[in-house]
């Protein structure tokens, strides 16, 4: 039993490793998911003038002749910290 314990393939090195484990496929799920969600959104904008609209407007805040755009100063914020991570 004391070799099972102090042997580098001991009980303890088991667990860590198996909860490295759970945390790794956590996150492959939430990758996953996020590129599922990116992939629908890419098929959108590649697919429709609606979604070319969408981003001009939200991305480079551009307008129709016939509207009014308000940007607030958080929102410049955001799409700057979108830009980087892109």
């Amino acid at each position: 039993m004391i070799i099972g314990v102090l042997d580098e393939n001991s009980v303890l090195r088991l667990v860590s490793l198996n909860i490295k484990i759970d945390e790794a496929n956590q996150t492959l799920e939430e990758y996953v998911e996020q590129y599922k969600t990116d992939s629908a959104k890419i098929h959108e904008y590649e697919t429709s003038l609606s979604g070319v609209r969408r981003i001009a407007r939200e991305k480079f805040f551009m307008k129709q002749d016939n509207e009014d755009v308000y940007v607030l100063s958080t929102d410049r914020e955001s799409a700057k910290e979108n830009e980087r991570v892109e």
